[in-house]
């Protein structure tokens, strides 16, 4: 979505001469998240969180979400399954 938003806002304010901010104020977006999306252009959309590790969770832990997801036919329906 913000790559489009981005490259409707530049093409478009390239076009008709109206600034890019005015485009911005139509969308419903604030100046800094726009430039902010202008910024990560490009790059893929990564979250900021920490990503959990195998080796965080105790042998236990390993053990038992293996044997859940072990049990499912379907892995999307088993990591759903397993984590309710």
């Amino acid at each position: 979505m913000r790559h489009g938003i981005v490259d409707l806002t530049t093409r478009w304010s390239k076009r008709s001469g109206i600034p890019v901010g005015r485009f911005i104020g139509w969308i419903g977006i604030s100046e800094s998240k726009y430039y902010d999306w202008r910024r990560q252009y490009g790059q893929a959309n990564q979250h900021n969180g920490r990503v959990p590790r195998t080796f965080w969770l105790e042998e236990w832990e390993q053990k038992e979400t293996g044997r859940c997801r072990n049990s499912w036919p379907i892995g999307e329906m088993a990591a759903a399954a397993c984590e309710a």
